[in-house]
């Protein structure tokens, strides 16, 4: 090849390279040198994991809530990228018993309401997951022939070997104890077990495959076991063995393993959140170092306060948000490539919009932690002019983003007392999370109906009948009206057999990440991907007021 034929080619590939760098909006001009490639292509990098891939993404309608019917539109053409956390098809036609083009989705199936009504005061939770009531407390045994393996998950694996069984078996799993006049449903034989091999609850009935309700009209212990009838052959069949509240078939998941539990306001927009962090937050609590602090150019020392150095761009803002600990003598820095200090940004408390210059490759931060570590819990910088909601750090990690506080009330609070002369009972101070308001209704109770705040007592006695309540938040004073009761201590005996839960809006959200049995559900969840033209995605199991959560991403049109 001649020089001018590789000058050539090397151009050729010059300007692949700078269109394939310039996916990441890394944006190289003609006026750039090669050498700049590699800084361009590391801050388009960055900008990627901050703001995501594609502005179409920025832009699209994110979907969640309840429905049989979600329009999208129609300007938006790329693909889709849908996750319902639900069985769910995709097909030509959702009202199809046969649907074509099925992609089955079979990830996280479990979500319920329980007693949920939407005008209903009683009840505000809604549980993500199933709740096992049966704890599996056998041990692998032989018997009659039979091999029951109790596996690390608490399945049961079941063997007879090149055999059959030599007698009718019954293998007892554990015990659950029952409420009155509550419905139940056993699960966990395969389908299609039969008469052969089977779940059951002692002294009622049997699970063949497809589940086995159980209603009981007394409180009650029973014993659930499996039985293998005799000269009966079974290769390697996998019990799972699950109780749960109501009817609805869940996936299954060991005893001990919690749902999250989700909370809203009736008759307004906050809710608990199911959420996966995207990468925004460019702290890391687990990348620190403890006892140190910056000064307006050099490191000192305090137990109380921690340091970290994180990787920016150039000229770019950032967003300082979270732990508000009131202290000026602790700085925030910028610091060049060997994480020398270069500027002083200012004080903790003062500093919130951070922007970088020409020489910055970190922003020093330092974070006062007088606690267990939970002053760290709320630190979040990201690349913004304004805060946005905390998430943690790292992408794709599941959290649940909690907006509503939870107390459940029995009477041994201290503080509790009796109004006579406006006929209520109060409780001040008790709760400490600071109540959010907008000027509505933002409270609830399991056992008396809400109404407005009012900041004067002789005012709640005008509004209030019996049996209602108010929460005012600039003083976390509950007011309740009952007039059953006209002494404090009498109330506070019936508050300790019939405790109250109170629900609430708090002025500072938290995030909870999800536990390693959840996360790995909600990882292994399918995405049904879209095509040109109209697409159908029907949600199985959806019935009544139970919701499914959908969240819809466009990708990038190549």
């Amino acid at each position: 090849m001649s020089t001018a034929n590789k000058l050539t080619y090397l151009n050729t590939t010059k300007g692949k390279i700078k269109d394939s760098i310039n996916l990441t909006g890394a944006n190289i001009g003609t006026n750039d040198t090669f050498r700049s490639y590699e800084k361009k292509l590391k801050d388009g990098l960055v900008d990627i994991i901050n703001n995501g891939t594609d502005t179409v993404y920025n832009n699209f309608p994110k979907v969640t809530g309840t429905g049989s019917s979600v329009t999208l539109n129609s300007t938006y053409q790329a693909p889709m990228k849908v996750e319902l956390k639900s069985n769910t098809y995709q097909g030509s036609d959702p009202t199809s018993s046969s649907p074509k083009d099925i992609e089955v989705v079979t990830g996280y199936n479990n979500i319920t309401i329980e007693d949920e009504n939407g005008t209903n005061s009683q009840s505000y939770e809604i549980n993500f997951g199933a709740d096992n009531l049966l704890n599996n407390t056998a041990t692998t045994s032989t018997i009659n022939g039979i091999t029951f393996t109790v596996n690390d998950d608490k399945t049961i694996t079941v063997n007879t070997g090149s055999g059959t069984s030599t007698a009718q078996t019954d293998f007892t799993i554990g015990y659950v104890d029952f409420k009155a006049n509550t419905t139940y449903l056993l699960t966990g034989a395969p389908a299609g077990s039969g008469s052969n091999h089977y779940l059951s609850i002692r002294g009622y009935g049997n699970d063949t495959g497809d589940g086995r309700d159980y209603t009981p009209t007394e409180d009650i212990t029973k014993e659930i076991f499996l039985r293998i009838k005799s000269g009966i052959s079974v290769n390697n069949v996998v019990i799972k063995p699950m109780v749960v509240k109501g009817t609805y078939k869940y996936d299954y998941v060991p005893y001990g393993v919690k749902p999250i539990e989700m909370c809203k306001i009736p008759n307004t927009e906050y809710e608990d959140e199911i959420r996966c962090s995207t990468g925004k937050n460019l702290f890391d609590k687990e990348n620190i170092e403890t006892g140190k602090y910056y000064t307006s150019n050099t490191i000192s020392t305090s137990q109380n306060w921690v340091i970290t150095q994180i990787p920016v761009k150039t000229n770019t803002n950032y967003y300082l948000s979270g732990n508000n600990y009131n202290n000026t003598t602790a700085r925030i820095v910028l610091l060049n490539g060997s994480k020398n200090v270069i500027s002083d940004v200012g004080g903790y408390k003062d500093v919130k919009l951070i922007t970088t210059n020409s020489n910055t490759a970190y922003i020093g931060l330092s974070i006062a932690n007088y606690s267990d570590g939970s002053d760290l819990n709320s630190i979040q910088l990201e690349q913004n002019n304004q805060a946005t909601d905390y998430e943690p750090y790292g992408i794709g990690v599941w959290y649940k983003y909690g907006k509503i506080g939870k107390v459940v009330l029995n009477g041994s609070e201290q503080g509790w007392s009796y109004n006579s002369d406006n006929v209520f009972f109060g409780l001040n101070g008790y709760i400490n999370d600071y109540l959010y308001s907008d000027g509505n209704i933002t409270y609830c109770c399991d056992k008396y109906k809400p109404i407005a705040q009012t900041s004067q007592d002789t005012a709640f006695k005008s509004a209030a009948a019996n049996y209602n309540f108010n929460f005012r938040s600039t003083s976390s004073r509950l007011r309740i009206k009952n007039t059953n009761y006209s002494d404090a201590n009498t109330f506070k005996t019936d508050l300790g057999t019939n405790p109250i839960t109170l629900y609430y809006v708090l002025a500072t959200p938290t995030a909870t990440i999800l536990d390693t049995e959840l996360q790995n559900q909600l990882n292994n969840l399918k995405g049904a991907n879209s095509y040109s033209g109209q697409t159908n995605i029907t949600a199985e199991y959806i019935t009544g007021n139970q919701p499914f959560i959908m969240n819809l991403v466009a990708l990038k049109d190549e």
